[in-house]
């Protein structure tokens, strides 16, 4: 059997089948009982007639039962469609359809499940409930012993692993296609740089299936490694508490995360002795928050990553020793992936001229499912555009200016948004800004920023354009300036800028 993620952690339950795999909120499971679980998927869909190559699909939160479908599928040599269960019923249906899914794992607690069983009356789709009260589901658990290694499906490097749906700023979804070799470059490549090892145990809030908590996971199952999922982070301090007592030693967010978790002086009631390293990615964070989050941890390595779904996970780091030194950088190429700014002779690599970013390695997804126009639009030769602008300075660490579709071409200047966030969200008293593109007869596009504030400040238009006006040049002073209660985000947390613009409009027609 080629290597593959799947593979690593049946090595991982060989290895370590006493120590703890997972830790969920109402039992502790070891790498031997979900090995079990994880064969019983295996057997179950070897004996359901799914053959080689079958889109498999996953609707579950994280839970063993997600590892176990996931792993297991894989086992199976089927494809694994991982899809949001915040998503509503009509998106998954269409989903499922494009993705030609035969088997649907599904939380039979789950909201929209009695719409979604209506849409998808005479598809053929087999809906498999994960519950106590499933029939079919106990019938898999009560086959979860013996040898299931006869149902393995051998697979190759090039087959077809998963399909990731990316939850997109604009526009529709597009299903990203990784390989085996994809998710084994990737994970090995992470577990180069970060310091995981079979002692550790991670505190997970991020879902499996996004591309970033699906990397958390590879790693750490690969890594023999424990994860504590936390699925709800509704109260933080409740959270920081569990932290703290499951002796966490490392933590992943996005800027949200941590925004949420450790602002607003939570920290202060809670100690984290444990805790060894957090690592952000998902979007970019401000070097004003990195650098508060460096103060707030003192003793922990903060690691500042990059990448995203068409890379299978991951394309650069910056080293926490290089967090002051290079602030608002999102550091090198990871092991194993190959980094430039431009293309061919196009090739740019100065803070005056930012490029369009590609990269080039294992991890470089097999294009996009049934869009062969999108594919061909971000790969090149085996290189992926990946929509974001930047530079390299004289030591090669990448720094990132923006994406290519949010650049703001006022009169003849073209400005970053991310820029003058940068400077805004430095100002005391801002919790969250957004800044983006509005009409102008004048200039064609003029610069909006919508700015959330913390509770107990009460800034005004004045404030927010004083301290622009002492850290931009005057052309990217922002010429409205609004304050709302939130900004609209993916459900991955991204900024939804074309949201904020439509907004701006519907308000200037009811004044």
């Amino acid at each position: 059997m080629q290597q593959s993620v799947a593979r690593s952690f049946l090595e991982s339950v060989e290895r370590q089948r006493s120590s703890n795999a997972l830790v969920t909120a109402d039992r502790t499971w070891t790498y031997e009982e979900l090995g079990r679980l994880t064969g019983a998927v295996a057997r179950y869909l070897g004996s359901a007639g799914v053959t080689r190559g079958d889109r498999v699909a996953i609707l579950l939160p994280n839970s063993a039962e997600y590892v176990a479908a996931f792993y297991g599928t894989h086992l199976a040599g089927c494809v694994v469609v991982a899809l949001n269960t915040q998503e509503p019923a009509a998106v998954l249906a269409r989903l499922l359809e494009h993705c030609g899914a035969s088997i649907l794992f599904v939380d039979e607690k789950m909201r929209e499940l009695p719409t979604l069983r209506d849409l998808l009356t005479g598809s053929g789709l087999r809906i498999v409930p994960v519950s106590g009260e499933s029939q079919e589901w106990s019938n898999i658990l009560n086959d979860s012993v013996g040898d299931f290694r006869q149902h393995i499906v051998d697979t190759r490097s090039t087959d077809l692993a998963a399909i990731i749906y990316t939850s997109g700023t604009t526009g529709n979804p597009k299903g990203v296609m990784l390989t085996q070799r994809n998710l084994y470059a990737n994970t090995a490549s992470i577990l180069e740089y970060l310091p995981i090892s079979w002692v550790d145990k991670c505190f997970n809030v991020l879902a499996f299936y996004y591309s970033f908590g699906n990397s958390i996971l590879h790693t750490h199952m690969t890594a023999g490694a424990c994860l504590i999922l936390q699925n709800n982070v509704a109260f933080p301090h409740a959270v920081l508490k569990r932290m703290s007592e499951e002796q966490a030693t490392s933590f992943y967010g996005v800027p949200t995360t941590f925004a949420l978790l450790l602002g607003h002086d939570r920290l202060k009631d809670v100690e984290l002795p444990s805790l060894r390293y957090i690592a952000q990615a998902g979007g970019p964070m401000s070097v004003a928050q990195q650098q508060q989050l460096a103060a707030d941890l003192p003793g922990v390595d903060v690691f500042v990553m990059y990448g995203q779904t068409e890379a299978t996970a991951r394309l650069s780091y910056l080293d926490p020793a290089d967090l002051k030194r290079k602030a608002g950088s999102v550091g090198q190429g990871i092991p194993g992936v190959t980094l430039r700014v431009g293309f061919g002779e196009n090739a740019r690599h100065t803070v005056e001229a930012p490029g369009d970013v590609y990269a080039f390695g294992d991890n470089i997804m097999s294009g996009y499912w049934n869009d062969s126009i999108a594919t061909s639009e971000v790969l090149r030769d085996g290189w992926l555009r990946t929509g974001d602008l930047g530079f390299f300075d004289e030591d090669g660490f990448l720094f990132l200016t923006g994406r290519s579709s949010d650049m703001i071409k006022t009169g003849a200047n073209r400005v970053s948004p991310g820029e003058i966030e940068d400077v805004i969200s430095r100002i005391d008293g801002v919790a969250e800004v957004g800044v983006y593109a509005i009409d102008d007869d004048v200039l064609g596009q003029a610069i909006a920023a919508a700015i959330v504030c913390e509770d107990g400040f009460d800034l005004t238009v004045t404030d927010i354009r004083r301290e622009c006006l002492g850290g931009l040049s005057s052309f990217k002073v922002p010429k409205s300036i609004r304050f709302v209660g939130s900004l609209p985000k993916t459900s991955t947390g991204k900024l939804r800028r074309h949201v904020l613009a439509e907004s701006h409009e519907e308000n200037d027609k009811s004044e």
